[in-house]
């Protein structure tokens, strides 16, 4: 092979590779950089998941079963609801016996997402309890949805009747925060949807009793 050729040639690989290098540099350079922030993302979920546990969840549960033996948020289970959606269940622990478990439900309200953590009575399927976890409504207006003048409505209920009377429940609305009312009671149904979902499944989740 003449000089010549050997050198046309390595002018091309010196060409081809000041052509094709930057985009193989840049390819790795996204490669890594993909891979860090994925990391980064899971690390920022894993966070806030525990913050919205030891912030808002746990406390709202405290307070709706202060006399639970358990220890709720950490003995909870990540079950399978309608249509493979994720659903997060805790369950209560009272006198040593499985009462009660909860759900939290999700729907929008006026300033945003309005959740509500709905508790049910395993023993007759009766709707236990609920707090509000997610709230962004109007103060002194539609965050009254969040205290015992309406909360105390959902008390002991079957989960049907558990929504306002302009929907066929039992449910009186806040004057005034209509909006903030039916998000609440959405939140509810929805809770309510994935317990009668998931209520075989709890029963082999949990002992009854220990």
């Amino acid at each position: 092979m003449s000089q010549e050729i050997i050198q046309d040639e390595a002018v091309e690989k010196e060409s081809l590779w000041q052509l094709l290098g930057p985009v193989v540099v840049l390819t790795v350079i996204c490669a890594v950089a993909g891979t860090a922030l994925a990391g980064v993302k899971l690390g920022t979920a894993s966070r806030i998941e525990s913050q919205v546990l030891n912030n808002v969840q746990g406390p709202t549960l405290q307070r709706m079963f202060p006399n639970a033996d358990n220890d709720i948020v950490a003995e909870r289970k990540m079950l399978t609801g309608p249509n493979g959606q994720a659903v997060i269940v805790f369950p209560i622990y009272e006198k040593g016996q499985l009462s009660a478990v909860a759900i939290e439900g999700i729907a929008s309200g006026y300033g945003g997402d309005f959740g509500v953590m709905t508790a049910f009575n395993l023993a007759n399927d009766t709707m236990n309890n609920i707090g509000v976890t997610i709230s962004k409504e109007t103060p002194g207006i539609g965050s009254q949805v969040a205290t015992p003048r309406f909360t105390k409505q959902f008390r002991n209920g079957a989960p049907d009747e558990m929504k306002l009377r302009s929907q066929g429940g039992k449910i009186n609305a806040i004057s005034g925060a209509t909006i903030s009312s039916t998000a609440a009671s959405n939140a509810v149904q929805q809770a309510s949807a994935f317990y009668r979902e998931l209520k075989p499944e709890i029963g082999k989740t949990w002992p009854a009793s220990r």
